[in-house]
This record gives structure tokens, C-alpha cells and sequence, in this order.
């Protein structure tokens, strides 16, 4: 099913783990052939350490995460069924495949035909969190612009990432910090434009407000602070404290101001996990019936009542289920008991799913 109910703690730290390995694994890359291919040259081994930490933590994360779906479903069993036979899980497959070629590629030398081939790679692993994302059952402009937020904050982050990594008393620390900082402007408008057209998608209002009435909201809004906190320290590094690089070098002060603003990205990126574990405020189906695939209707006579309601796929494949209970004169049912969906499929295991009980009557 799509939607997320309350918050999980592992499932937000192992999506905010992702996205640390993203960051290690595509800004290292991009650290090599567009910012500081200088630098990268003289520490070679730190940039390989950022890569395999990122390659590592996406792999751990994403598997460890598909066997919590696994459990979720009912037993570990699932977790070969879920990674071949559902869409989710086929994207999985791709976003390790990609990250192998990326780790293959290396952090790598400036070479026009590397740079372009560390892009198409990159954005397609990008892709592939996007599709497994609130956005990805969207598909359409949301999609794009979940695509393009990724980029921004992977170009932004990772490449700080390795900036506070390659750091070192040398002339070339200089340049990568201009250049950082011109990418890190540039990518700072189109994280904070693509951020607001999708807290419009998915929570409906950017209105402080609205958003402090529902869970996603509030991550949004606490996820929105952290990123003001981040800007405004990217700012002063970008017209304060670089002009003093310019004139004087790099100091050991802007370096503790490099990392004070990793730290903070870190934060959003904590949130960030939360906010894509959250469900948005929405209650309809992410997509509309269509005349192929209209769902399933339910309509079954209980001893307590009447169940009625729809199985539906959306875009990726994955179930929505609305079900209603209501009593022999037809009134919700308050307090409505949970079951147990079984989903049967010749030449696969049943696949038990448990619906936790409805205060309201109504399954979502």
C-alpha cells in the first residue's frame, strides 16, 4: 500500500541514510571533474573514502530497507518477492546496479567524455529515489521536480562534502572554493523553487499555518528552518568570506564554517528522511481509475455490518485500499478491528498484510 501512516524511526533514518550516501557517492564524482580536479589530484584517497562510504551506506540502507518491507509484509520471505516481482523493488535492483558503475567509474579526472558519463549515471541513479518517493506515485511535474531538487541538494551537499574533505593548506583549495561557491549559488535557488512547488504538491499550502495542522507539514516546516539556517551560513561564506580567500587564502575560520554548514545539511537531511516516510495530507488515490484498470471493487456482508470499498493500482504498481465499515442501519463503525490482508498469486508466496485497527471506521 501507498502511504505511510505515523512516521517510522527506522524506515526515516535508513531513507536520511540513503540520502548521506548519495551525497558520498555522486558528490565525490562531481567533486573530481567540476570543482576541484586540483585538489582531488593531491588527495586521491580521501575522495575514495567519501565514495566507498556513499556506495556502501546506499547499498546497506536500500537492502536493510527492502527487508523492513519484507517484515512489514509478514515475513522475511518477501524479501526476494518484493525485490524481482514489485516495481519498488526493481528500482532498488537499478539504484545498486548504478552505484556499482559509479563506484567503478571512480572519482576520476576532468575528461569531457568522463563528465558526461559521471551525469547520465548520477541522474539516473537520482531517478531512481525519486521513483520511490511521495513524488514517483505522482509521476508527471512532481516527479521532475523532485528529480531536480535531488540534483540540487546531491551538487550542493556532496560537493561540500568533499570540499570539507579534500580541504588543505594549498593553492588549488582556493579555486574549489570559488567554484563551490558559484555551483552552491546556483544550486541553492533551485533546491529552495523545486522545495516550494512540492510542498505545494504534497502538502497543499506552504502557509505556516496549514502546514502546522498535520505531521508532514510540521517535518516540512522544521526542514524549512534548517535549510534558512543553511542558506544564510551560504551566503556569508559566499560574499564575507570568500573575498577573504581571494585576498589572503584559505584560513582555518572558513574551514570550521564549511563544516558547520555539512552539519547543518546533515540536519536537513534527517528530515528529509522523515518527510519521505511520512504520508502527505492527502486522502484521494495518487492516481485516477482509469477505464483499463479501474480497481477492484468490495462490497461483503459481515456480522457487524457491511464492508465496502476499492483495491486500486497506481503508476508504480503499488495497492491503494480504501474500505469502509458501517452497521446494519448504515453508520460508520467506530472503532473498527483490524485484520489481516492476504493477497494470493499463482507460483508466489501469499503475501499477509496486517491493517491495523480504525478509530474512524475507515481504512486507508
Amino acid at each position: 500500500m501507498h502511504g505511510h501512516g505515523e512516521p517510522s524511526p527506522l524506515e526515516a533514518t535508513l531513507r536520511a541514510l540513503l540520502y548521506l550516501g548519495s551525497f558520498g557517492l555522486v558528490g565525490a564524482g562531481l567533486f573530481s571533474r567540476w570543482i576541484g580536479p586540483e585538489l582531488s589530484r593531491q588527495r586521491p584517497r580521501r575522495l575514495w573514502g567519501l565514495l566507498w562510504a556513499g556506495a556502501l551506506l546506499v547499498a546497506g540502507s536500500s537492502l536493510y530497507l527492502a527487508y523492513h518491507v519484507a517484515r512489514t509484509l509478514g515475513s522475511p520471505e518477501f524479501f526476494a518477492p518484493y525485490l524481482l516481482q514489485t516495481q519498488q523493488g526493481n528500482y532498488l535492483l537499478l539504484r545498486l546496479g548504478l552505484a556499482a558503475l559509479l563506484l567503478a567509474l571512480g572519482p576520476g579526472r576532468p575528461a569531457p567524455f568522463q563528465r558526461l558519463l559521471h551525469a547520465g549515471l548520477g541522474l539516473a541513479f537520482l531517478l531512481t529515489l525519486s521513483l520511490t518517493a511521495h513524488a514517483g506515485a505522482k509521476g508527471g511535474l512532481a516527479l521532475a521536480a523532485d528529480l531536480a531538487h535531488l540534483v540540487a541538494s546531491v551538487s550542493w551537499g556532496g560537493g561540500l562534502l568533499a570540499l570539507a574533505l579534500a580541504w588543505g593548506p594549498s593553492p588549488h583549495t582556493t579555486s574549489a572554493v570559488r567554484r563551490f561557491s558559484a555551483l552552491a549559488l546556483l544550486a541553492a535557488g533551485l533546491f529552495v523553487g523545486t522545495g516550494l512547488l512540492l510542498a505545494t504538491t504534497h502538502a497543499g499550502s506552504v502557509q505556516p499555518a496549514t502546514l502546522a495542522q498535520h505531521d508532514y507539514g510540521r517535518t516540512l516546516l522544521v526542514k524549512s528552518a534548517l535549510v534558512l539556517l543553511t542558506l544564510g551560513l551560504a551566503a556569508a561564506n559566499r560574499w564575507v568570506l570568500l573575498p577573504q580567500v581571494r585576498r589572503r587564502g584559505p584560513a582555518a575560520g572558513l574551514r570550521a564554517v564549511v563544516g558547520l554548514e555539512a552539519l547543518l545539511l546533515a540536519g536537513v537531511l534527517v528530515t528529509t528522511g522523515f518527510l519521505a516516510t511520512t504520508a502527505p495530507p492527502e486522502r484521494h488515490p495518487a492516481t485516477l481509475p482509469s477505464p483499463g484498470n479501474p480497481g477492484v471493487e468490495v462490497d461483503a456482508p459481515l456480522p457487524q455490518g457491511r464492508l465496502s470499498g476499492r483495491f486500486q493500482l497506481d503508476n508504480l504498481g503499488l495497492l491503494h485500499l480504501t474500505l469502509e465499515l458501517r452497521d446494519g442501519s448504515g453508520n460508520r463503525v467506530t472503532s473498527a478491528p483490524g485484520f489481516t490482508l492476504i493477497a494470493l498469486q499463482d507460483g508466489t508466496p501469499p503475501l499477509r498484510l496486517a491493517v491495523p485497527p480504525a478509530p474512524q471506521g475507515s481504512y486507508h
